[in-house]
């Protein structure tokens, strides 16, 4: 599943810009919550501006799973904080 998913994303870098209907497909779901490709590749480019290296499809590349990864950590976290009525301020 995750070679497939990771396959599937490597896919869409690769192919160039990415049209609107591309940025509102689902990138990952968390339970019943959804982290979308706009999200991801957000997320992404915040963390390839932060590693101080020139933008690049490798580069994006490399970040992919382990972006997603935080992004789910996050929601889990989240979902765990709000099932526990913690409020975060």
């Amino acid at each position: 599943m995750k070679r497939l998913l990771l396959a599937l994303l490597s896919l869409i870098f690769l192919s160039g810009p990415a049209a609107p209907q591309e940025l509102v497909r689902i990138a990952a779901v968390v339970n019943d919550n959804v982290i979308s490709m706009l999200d991801l590749l957000a997320r992404i480019k915040m963390a390839g501006l932060a590693t101080g290296l020139e933008d690049s499809p490798e580069l994006r590349q490399e970040l992919v799973q382990p972006v997603l990864r935080n992004l789910i950590e996050e929601q889990l976290q989240i979902q765990e904080a709000e099932r526990q009525g913690i409020v975060v301020s």
